[in-house]
């Protein structure tokens, strides 16, 4: 008779196991996902001109993004930022670039600003956002995708660096 009681509390010591490991997952997953920071702030102080612009990436994601074009530029620069933030907060790197004659793309990364969620967040992930920041700009304004630059912060440079070579 002592040996069932035994084989319940192995059998509900495993449950237990098994929910707290879930809700440890559960919480690794929420706990290390990208904060959403949101922003109102636009480039249209240095230029009034900008476009807002939705970028496809994978999956269908769908990218927000600011186009900034000069008139006759063949450069451009593509701003990406890092983990947890936003095309709003790379703004000041924008208007040196901008009011130097490039144009611009900033794009919020998916999972970020106000692009959509999907998913988890990774470097990879980066990278493939920025490719295909890069195949829409080959696609919409192949005059100005002649020379292109890439420059990222913390997460976005590593993702630069991955999609450049």
């Amino acid at each position: 008779m002592s040996v069932i009681p035994l084989m319940v509390g192995i059998g509900g010591v495993l449950a237990l196991l098994l929910v707290l490991t879930v809700v440890a997952l559960i919480g690794l997953h929420l706990g290390l996902r990208a904060p959403k920071i949101l922003s109102d702030e636009t480039p249209v102080e240095f230029a009034p001109d900008y476009q807002s612009v939705v970028i496809p990436s994978v999956d269908d994601v769908s990218m927000q993004a600011w186009w900034l074009a000069h008139a006759h530029a063949v450069h451009t620069i593509i701003v990406v930022h890092g983990w947890g933030s936003n095309r709003a907060q790379m703004l000041p790197f924008a208007r040196v670039f901008f009011q130097a004659g490039y144009n611009v793309l900033l794009f919020d990364a998916r999972n970020h600003g106000h692009s959509e969620r999907a998913g988890h967040s990774s470097m990879p992930r980066f990278a493939q956002d920025i490719s295909h920041a890069l195949a829409w700009l080959r696609q919409y304004h192949p005059l100005s995708a002649q020379k292109i630059a890439l420059l990222g912060h913390s997460v976005g440079a590593s993702a630069a660096i991955l999609e450049a070579s």
